[in-house]
Parts: structure tokens; sequence; C-alpha cells
């Protein structure tokens, strides 16, 4: 009897904490304003620098160590800057709060839920989406036919905050209802690459090497790319230039 009691005491503690957050979700900016991600060089790539509130991205991980979570913990933070909450779905059990290095100033704001199957995850995504509380929803999700999807898409649509869908790279071919469809893998080391640092100097860092490419974005024409430095330690995200290897190590320096 304590674990139900301690149990529903958790969810209406949880319910009067959304109400509060939906009533903060007035100030809301305007379906015609564009939200920024937090991350320059991807707002770079989007038409007018930024997304529309109720907008649902869709973030592909070609590969493992891709920092896709990472990224999608920045764009969240950015989000809770002003107003709502970042609900986490995770089915995986994988989510990891005090790991989750962007939001650690957002812990106040983070609800992460467990759901038990995967018909319960959809239901989950769905509801959460639709509450004009959560300034974003994040969720990795595989299993999903078109008609599911749009149902996710009406519900981002409805509750006017941004979701983020977290799915493998072989989704990449099925239909989608995302705004943007966005494809993220690791790169190795495997050559030299340069960064500009606040003092003007060049320096090389060992920080992880993600390569993020728009491969669909609703209202523009054409993608684009960029490779991304995430610097775990200090928390950047630094765009990344490949510098041209030298066809003779010697040469190069000058013999």
């Amino acid at each position: 009897m304590a674990g139900s009691t301690d149990r529903n005491q958790t969810i209406q503690h949880l319910a009067q904490q959304l109400r509060q957050w939906e009533r903060a979700a007035g100030g809301r900016p305007l379906q015609n304003t564009l939200q920024t991600t937090g991350i320059a060089p991807l707002d770079d790539l989007l038409p007018g620098g930024g997304l529309p509130p109720g907008s649902l991205v869709e973030c592909l991980s070609s590969n493992t160590g891709s920092g896709t979570q990472t990224l999608a913990c920045i764009v969240a933070a950015h989000l809770l800057q002003d107003h709502g909450a970042c609900i986490v779905i995770d089915r995986e059990r994988s989510f990891f709060p005090p790991g989750a290095w962007p939001l650690a100033k957002r812990l106040d704001r983070l609800v992460v839920v467990h759901p038990a199957s995967d018909r319960d995850l959809l239901w989950t995504l769905e509801q959460s989406l639709r509450c004009r509380a959560a300034a974003v929803v994040m969720g990795r999700i595989n299993r999903l036919d078109p008609r599911d999807y749009r149902r996710l898409k009406l519900a981002t649509e409805t509750g006017g905050g941004m979701g983020l869908l977290l799915r493998s790279g072989r989704h990449r071919s099925q239909p989608s209802w995302a705004d943007v469809r966005l494809l993220i893998e690791a790169l190795p080391w495997n050559s030299r690459c340069e960064r500009t640092c606040p003092s003007g100097t060049d320096a090389f860092s060992t920080g992880r090497l993600v390569r993020m490419e728009m491969i669909y974005c609703r209202g523009r024409a054409g993608g684009g790319a960029v490779e991304l430095e995430l610097v775990d330690e200090t928390g950047d995200v630094r765009l990344v230039s490949q510098l041209a290897a030298a066809e003779n190590p010697l040469r190069a320096t000058g013999a």
C-alpha cells in the first residue's frame, strides 16, 4: 500500500507541475515566429534561421556514438530557457539524466517517462506532444507506420512545442511526416582538423567529430551538411573545417 500511495503522490505532484507549466506556456512564441535550435550551424541550414513552433524533427543516426542524443539535449536545453518542460520518452530505459550534460541546469523541468510497451510508447509520445506544457518532447522510436506518424505530427502542431524523434538511419527510405529530417553520423579523427579558438589562434582538439546532413526540410528545396565537434568537457558545439592533407610530408615542412 505504501508503494501505491507514493506513486499516487508522485502522479499528483507531476500533474500540478504540468498545470503550472501550461499556464506559463501562454508566453510561448506565436506560430509565425521562428525558434532557434541553440546549434548555430544547424540554424544556418534552416530557412530563416529557425523552426516554427509545432515542428517535428526526425534525427536519424547512421552509427553508434553519433552524438544524436547529445545534440537533441542541446536543442532541448535551449528551448527550455524561457518556459515549459522537456519530456523524455525512454522505452529502453537508457536515458541517464545526470549524464545528459546539456540539461544539467534544467533537471527541475525534466520529465522522464518509461512506457511498458511499444503501444504505450506511441500513446505517450502523442499525449506528450499534445501537452501545452511541453516545450520539447524527445523520444526514441523505430516502429512507426505512416498513419501513426501523421498522428504525431498533428499532435505536435496542437501542442505547439518541438518534437524530436530519435531513429535509426535504416528508416531513411521510409515515409516521414517530419518537418525536418537530419542524418547524423560519427566521423573518425583520421585527418587533421582545425578550429579557431576564442583568442583567434588555431588549435587542435580531440572532441567528438560528427557529420550532420539535412536530408529534408519543409519549405527548402536543397539540403546541406556540416561537420561539428562536440566537446563534452565544456559543452561546446563547434563548426569544423577539414584541412587538406599534404601530398608529401617533407615538402610540407619546407624540405
